[in-house]
């Protein structure tokens, strides 16, 4: 489900076999070889000749054969070598599976719906081919009339238990998008429905409420409402997401998710952290016609559990796995994009907890000086790793308050030069130089190890 800054996540179809379950698991870069590229093309071709005759329901069986094996070659955990190049030969297949998991459906009510797997499938696949993609991932949300047709018909109340396959494959869905593409529109529309899957059952509002229960629906399992929770970590990382996210998490909602954390799930509790960091300058919204409104921002209300799983600490260690490409936590098939991360933290800091933030100072370091060229050849560093580096650089100029910062700082003889090469797009890149070493960079210094060795005095506060 994150995933990943969020952050994310590999669906779960596969999170007991040998490459998912070790420590140290890195992501695979998919574009080794072509295995797998020209079996996608045909099924996409199938596939496409299959939807013409409009016929899902007759078909399903077919269709559900197709999107299991269009899952198969965009896995990363099945198919590392190749599985982006199978991805981008499998956009096509976007809007049948996106019709196949809306149309699925049996006519009349039975006892167990038989066409359950194939929407799962169909699920399943649209999760794969958009992991960690954003042409995919925008090919889907773009489509937004199928896109929330599927989605919110598959997070219906669950009135059969093996309706919970369907909401966890249909949530993979849209946390894949979330974590590409934050700012969908789309995503937006499909928010209220992500939400009420976040909370337990007696805890949504009253109408709701009655209406499961004469509807005789089954409450969400754990597993669903962590899935739901990170969706909306992805979404909150959208500078417009994040504003509907907040105000899908009235007071009573917040408070139903904060009690619902559980000492024995790490996942669920550095995941509710999470959500709250990246809403923590904002005020928690009053519920519908309450009275005495506390006026708490979020981070306020998530400081007990902050304090009691060790968050801020917990959040070094993640940005560090985040920078070898790890997921955090360990086994959790989540994986963190750095800048993502870095988001949150410069919330953090900007909304008072630099205190708290020491522990990260390292692994903001190590973003800088992904800044540098590599090879000492220039132009070669990516987008996201300047995009990390200068985040990092406002998150540190932020915590340089402390004098152990500083002296961290200035002990690391390679951060002048990283910040050299920032100075003319990230003006927190030049205060923190001038901290660093003074400024003698200003007068024409084009190496700043020339003038390291000589800041490398202790920092006194005054």
């Amino acid at each position: 489900g994150i995933h990943r800054f969020v952050v994310f996540k590999l669906p779960r179809r596969n999170w007991r076999s040998p490459q998912v379950t070790s420590a140290l698991i890195m992501l695979p870069s998919g574009e080794d070889d072509n295995h797998g590229v020209l079996q996608v093309e045909r099924v996409v071709s199938n596939l496409l000749l299959c939807m013409e005759s409009q016929a899902v329901v007759q078909r399903a069986r077919v269709l559900q054969g197709y999107a299991e094996e269009l899952s198969s070659y965009c896995d990363p955990g099945e198919n590392g070598s190749s599985f982006r190049r199978c991805q981008a030969a499998a956009i096509k297949a976007i809007d049948p599976l996106l019709m196949t998991a809306r149309d699925a459906r049996q006519a009349t009510e039975t006892r167990k719906d038989t066409l359950t797997g194939t929407r799962v499938a169909a699920f399943d696949a649209l999760a794969r081919i958009c992991f960690d993609n954003a042409e995919a991932a925008s090919t889907a949300a773009e489509s937004i009339e199928l896109l929330e047709a599927a989605v919110t018909a598959a997070l219906r109340p669950a009135e059969q238990v093996q309706q919970q396959q369907e909401h966890l494959a249909a949530l993979h869905l849209v946390q894949a998008i979330a974590a590409a593409v934050p700012e969908a529109p789309a995503l937006r529309t499909l928010l209220p429905a992500v939400a009420s899957m976040a909370v337990q059952l007696e805890e949504r509002e009253p109408t709701l409420a009655a209406e499961l229960f004469h509807s005789r629906a089954h409450p969400a399992f754990r597993s669903v409402r962590t899935t739901a929770l990170e969706v909306l970590v992805s979404c909150s990382l959208g500078r417009k997401c994040r504003e509907s996210v907040s105000a899908s998490l009235t007071e009573t909602r917040l408070h139903a998710i904060l009690a619902d954390t559980w000492d024995d799930s790490p996942v669920r509790a550095f995941t509710v952290s999470l959500l709250c960091a990246n809403l923590c300058d904002l005020e928690v919204p009053p519920d519908a016609g309450a009275e005495g409104y506390s006026g708490r921002r979020f981070d306020e209300e998530a400081l007990n559990l902050w304090t009691s799983i060790g968050f801020f600490e917990d959040i070094a260690f993640c940005l560090s796995a985040a920078l070898e490409l790890l997921p955090w936590p360990a086994q959790s098939q989540i994986y963190h994009r750095p800048w993502k991360l870095l988001n949150t933290i410069l919330r953090l800091v900007l909304a008072g907890h630099a205190e708290q933030l020491v522990g990260v100072v390292e692994p903001l370091i190590t973003c800088v000086l992904r800044r540098l060229p590599k090879n000492d050849t220039a132009d070669l560093v990516s987008a996201d790793d300047a995009r990390a580096a200068r985040l990092a650089a406002e998150a540190l100029l932020g915590l340089a308050i402390k004098p152990d910062v500083v002296n961290s700082l200035r002990r690391s003889s390679s951060l002048p030069d990283a910040l050299l090469c920032m100075v003319n797009e990230e003006p927190a890149a030049a205060d923190l130089l001038e901290i660093v070493v003074g400024t003698a960079w200003q007068n024409g210094v084009e190496d700043a190890s020339q003038i390291h060795n000589a800041s490398l005095r202790p920092f006194q506060a005054d």
